[in-house]
């Protein structure tokens, strides 16, 4: 309060000082001026511009100067009085100063907007050229334009005659024109260049013409520029000296079409083949072309005028039947003799590309390309598969069919086991053994299916499995340096473990129908889930999958339906629970063959209540669940589609007339619907009032922050001297930072959590009025302030499919789809390891593509990002993973093959991960290895790739993979890259959400503390919840370290985190309705 009484103190006194008797300034307050379209949209102002009137111009006054307050960042510079079309648009404050006295005056100037092309400017083209001259028929023209505008070039079309051959967008234009082989014409070439105003320029029509071949006869003939050079052929070229020239050679299968350029009708003709040195054809013609057909094989031909004439010079080509397609390789064989492997093929391409991999340790033993349709290799002794395909230039054909073999050698030196013998405890079998010997080779066979459960290379005795209930056979056998050694004896032996627990039903099923969108939920203990879904109005079975996770999603065509769930634990499944049954657009059908007859009791007394823009649905009713429907009256438009547990929902909704009902659910029956009730929104807009001349007017705008680590820098666009901040933390009743600035930037350190702030201009003792709140998050995630202060918009999709498309060692490039209804998009970047240090967020940022600078080599970052649409924010995309390389690309030729650098993924959906890299330099393809780790369900892959980005699918939700890329390049190929791990994300609906399909979240707190921790995590919600949820614990990878599922959630709860180890861990909270994730730091 001592500032601004200062300030205003200041301000009188200055006032008492300019109000002299020598001159007097008088300044309109609002004025406006117009730039000047004919300048280029600039304009130079003078005082007298801005007083127009004579009573504003005191005679007492000696001589003026202009001052204007150019609006934030539309120019570099303070000159007085120039405009540019940098302020278009903007309002400023102009000031006129008496350069004697001192006295002045203020007012607000606008300036109107400007449009270059106001002023029709047509481009102007300053040369068009066609070169060279003369033109001989066949040859390629190169034309060229220059062009000037006074805004830019859009494109130049290229024309000859009427026909419009080539349109060129980038500066320099131009093109090349190919003439007709075969004979002389006249060409007419014209070049018409636009602008981005739509004007254009069109050029002078250049002829030119092409003449015919030159006469071959060592005389400068006609007009010929030369012996044998330019010009044309004339009469007095003797016929027997002209070598026909041209000639061509067009092979379609084995039909073969030859021709050339000559004057006369008769012919000689010779058709030589070189792959069997044999005169195929000689003989005097009088076609052309000519046709013929031949075998394959490679030839070359020749033609001349006449017995006495000069013969061409000869023309090669080739026939093959197989051209244009690249066929799959046949007749497929190996032979084995010993550790040597031969294997053969047929096939018409000239090279080939060979795989073979070890299908017990998935790696890849050779992967080349080769010449010839065979093959040897020295291989150690395991088993294989080896496959092939055809590559003819650029293209490729299939693959021919995985073969499988066995490299199975036995050294007569390497001698055997013994005593084998095999124990049985439960579900576990130990084998023991007698030799000598550091590894030995196990086989375990199930005798019933004769399936080989067991193979294990590098077993040691004694070994120890776990197999389901089962008679098994095993033997085991010496590994040498050299083979194996022969087989022991077979021991047989049985696996009859009958205390497992029983599988328990799914239960707690529940269904939430958005229009055709249908999520079906459930809960239980099994480690998969099997679901029927049946359409009742046709007796069709919709899906019948066997899933991971417990909640199902799917669009359905309207009817009525009925679901069941059963469970897995291994081996066994359990019962299936009961049916439960729902509509797809439309009342609860009357029970048909199979369903209950209702006897749920549909709500009453439904009770809308609104206040501005928040409404409170509320209802009676008897039973644990319902379903909530409302819907716009006039467009008929589904605004809420919700399963709920309580009587009462609340929703923030637009002016807009509505109405809604709600139906009980029972079980796995429902009510019927109860009648519509119908409510109003109509709040009305905030009164926006003008403020009083010589007061303050302009409210900061452009509020924005950077934030790395706990450092934060606040910034904002005004027009006043001073500035009031506000800054509190959203979990505090009070502010915490509240003071006047000079300057339209703060900095300070923040602990972590979400903050707001605000800003009011301050003009003595008047204020503008506040800003609107802009919301920072430290430490943490932006999306914690959804539900809070950033709008949910359903339209506003986050499906936009991130990928890094270059990387560096401290740099990456990410490119994403524009977003439907995208105005601009929020990028969020967070060093994985180190979440505290490094935290960057970009905002308003309008491109598809960024360049993010300032990263360590070798690093793992997280990137996000959320499209911002005019009605609210989209949820954020999954995280992008990328790792850095640790140094930057080596690659200076096309000899050299580095690894790939930049690993990244990012998340399609729960089942299918987008993985990519950095490009390299002289590629042919990538080799790309991915496959599964820990105790997610096997899966393998090996995939040739020309792009550096490849989608990966049948993923496990919540699974643990790697994948790792090696480039293969003309002349040589890289190592692998190290192994990149990845954990896929649980079922969309659970974790996080692809689409807004959901109704509006309800806010929720949670506090954690204390953190950093030891021994005991306490957890606090704020939500009123008495029901049961989970909770999930992960690493700073990703990885689930615990799980705790169906566990009732109360108001207070505490966790035991003494089995982690210290780092940085993720506690996600989810309890049906809200989800919460809270980053945890165990000491």
């Amino acid at each position: 309060m001592k500032k601004i009484l200062l300030g205003f103190i200041i301000i009188c006194l200055h006032s008492l000082a300019t109000s002299g008797q020598n001159c007097n300034l008088n300044c309109p307050k609002n004025l406006s001026t117009s730039l000047h379209p004919e300048f280029g949209c600039t304009r130079a102002l003078s005082p007298y511009d801005l007083m127009t009137n004579p009573s504003d111009i005191s005679p007492t006054c000696q001589a003026y100067q202009l001052k204007l307050d150019y609006p934030y960042g539309t120019h570099q510079m303070n000159t007085d009085g120039a405009l540019d079309i940098s302020h278009s648009g903007y309002s400023m404050t102009y000031h006129i100063i008496d350069s004697v006295s001192k006295n002045s005056c203020w007012g607000t100037l606008k300036v109107n907007s400007c449009d270059l092309c106001q002023i029709p400017t047509p481009p102007v083209i300053t040369s068009f050229t066609v070169t060279p001259e003369p033109i001989i028929p066949g040859t390629t023209i190169n034309l060229s334009v220059t062009a000037m505008d006074n805004i830019s070039i859009s494109k130049v079309e290229f024309y000859n005659g009427t026909s419009l051959f080539k349109t060129d967008y980038s500066a320099p234009y131009s093109t090349t024109y190919t003439t007709h082989a075969e004979y002389a014409s006249k060409n007419y070439f014209k070049a018409i260049v636009y602008d981005n105003c739509g004007d254009k320029d069109t050029s002078d029509v250049l002829v030119r013409t092409t003449l015919f071949p030159t006469c071959y006869d060592g005389v400068k003939n006609g007009s010929e520029t030369g012996v044998d050079c330019g010009g044309g052929c004339h009469d007095i070229c003797p016929v027997a000296c002209y070598k026909p020239s041209g000639l061509t050679a067009s092979v379609s299968g084995s039909y073969v079409t030859l021709s050339w350029y000559g004057t006369v009708t008769q012919y000689d003709l010779e058709i030589f083949n070189i792959s069997t040195s044999t005169l195929v054809v000689t003989i005097p013609i009088a076609t052309n072309p000519y046709h013929i057909n031949l075998v394959d094989g490679n030839y070359k031909y020749r033609v001349r005028q006449g017995s006495s004439c000069l013969w061409s010079d000869y023309v090669s080509f080739s026939v093959n039947t197989y051209y244009g397609h690249c066929y799959v390789p046949t007749n497929l064989a190996h032979t084995i003799n010993g550790s040597q492997v031969n294997l053969s093929w047929t096939g018409y391409a000239s090279q080939y590309h060979l795989e073979i991999i070890n299908t017990t340790t998935h790696a890849t033993v050779v992967t080349s390309l080769i010449s010839t349709t065979n093959y040897q290799i020295s291989l150690p002794n395991g088993y294989y598969k080896w496959r092939v395909k055809s590559v003819c230039g650029s293209q490729y054909s299939d693959w021919c069919t995985d073969q499988i073999f066995a490299v199975n050698y036995t050294d007569p030196h390497c001698y055997a086991p013994s005593y084998l013998t095999s124990s049985v405890s439960g579900d576990k079998v130990t084998l023991t053994w007698s030799g000598s010997a550091a590894d030995y080779h196990l086989e375990i066979i199930n005798v019933n299916t004769y399936a080989t459960v067991v193979s294990a290379t590098w077993a040691s005795s004694p070994y120890q499995a776990t197999l389901p209930n089962g008679t098994y056979k095993a033997k085991v056998r010496t590994v040498c340096g050299s083979g194996y050694s022969s087989w022991t004896s077979e021991v047989i032996f049985t696996i009859n473990y009958a205390s497992h627990p029983p599988c328990a039903k799914p239960y707690h099923m529940l269904f939430s129908i958005n229009g055709t969108y249908a999520t079906i939920s459930w809960s239980g203990d099994g480690s998969q889930y099997q679901i029927e879904l049946e359409n009742t109005d046709k007796n069709v079975m919709v899906n019948n999958d066997i899933m991971a996770g417990t909640i199902f999603q799917s669009t359905l065509a309207p009817g009525n339906y009925r679901c069941r769930v059963k469970s897995k634990c291994p081996p066994d499944w359990s019962d299936w629970c009961d049916y439960g049954w729902f509509t797809i657009q439309g009342d609860h059908p009357i029970p048909g063959p199979g369903s209950p007859p209702s006897t749920c009791a549909a709500p009453t007394q439904l009770f809308p209540s609104v206040a501005l823009h928040d409404v409170t649905l509320s209802w009676s009713g008897s039973a644990d669940q319902y379903q909530l429907q409302a819907e716009n009256r006039v467009t008929g438009e589904a605004v809420i589609s919700a399963g709920l547990n309580t009587k009462s929902y609340l929703a923030t909704l637009p002016n807009g007339g509505y109405h809604y009902r709600v139906r009980s659910q029972c079980g796995n029956d429902y009510s019927e619907w109860s009648s519509w009730s119908e409510f109003t929104v109509n709040a009305a807009s905030p009164v926006v009032t003008t403020p009083e001349p010589d007061t303050c007017h302009r409210v900061p705008t452009g509020l924005s922050a950077m934030v790395v680590g706990h450092a934060v820098t606040l910034t904002w666009a005004g027009g006043t001297a001073q500035y009031m901040l506000q800054l509190k933390n959203t979990n505090a009743a009070t502010n915490l930072i509240e003071e006047v600035l000079l300057d339209k930037t703060y900095s300070t350190t923040l602990t972590e959590g979400v903050y707001e702030f605000k800003v009011q201009g301050v003009c003595g003792i008047q204020q503008t009025s506040w800003s609107q709140t802009a919301i920072v998050v430290i430490g943490g995630s932006d999306d914690e302030a959804i539900g809070h202060y950033a709008p949910v918009d359903s339209s506003c999709t986050n499906s936009i499919s991130p990928r890094i498309i270059q990387a560096t060692k401290n740099s990456v490039t990410l490119k994403w789809n524009k977003g439907s209804g995208a105005a601009n998009y929020t990028i969020e970047v967070i060093d994985v390891a180190h979440p505290e240090v490094y935290r960057y967020i970009t905002t308003q940022y309008t491109d598809s593509t960024i360049t993010i600078t300032g990263l360590l080599p070798n690093n793992v970052y997280n990137i996000f990002v959320k499209t911002i649409c005019g009605t609210g924010a989209s949820q954020r995309t999954s995280h992008t993973i990328v790792t850095t390389p640790a140094t930057n690309s080596t690659a200076t030729s096309k000899f050299d093959c580095d690894a790939p650098p930049g690993l990244a993924v990012n998340f399609i959906s729960a089942t299918s991960a987008l993985v990519s890299w950095g490009p390299v330099t002289g590629l042919k393809y990538y080799k790309l290895v991915a496959e599964s780790t820990g105790d997610t369900p096997a899966f393998s892959l090996l995939q040739t790739v020309l792009n550096n980005q490849f989608t990966v699918t049948n993923l496990v939700p919540g699974g643990s993979y790697q994948f790792r890329v090696g480039a293969e390049c003309f002349f040589s190929k890289s190592v692998y890259t190290p192994n990149m791990a990845f954990t896929m994300p649980d079922a969309p609906s659970a974790l996080f959400s692809l689409e807004a399909r959901s109704a509006p979240i309800h806010p929720m707190t949670v506090e954690v503390f204390p953190n950093p921790v030891r021994s005991t995590l306490n957890i606090k919600l704020h939500d009123n919840v008495d029901h049961q949820g989970w909770l999930e614990l992960t690493n700073i990878n990703g990885q689930i370290q615990s799980t705790w599922k169906n566990i009732p959630l109360h108001e207070s709860m505490s966790l035991n985190v003494e089995q982690l180890s210290s780092g940085v861990y993720f506690l996600r909270i989810n309890t049906g309705r809200n989800q919460i994730v809270k980053k945890i730091v165990v000491e």
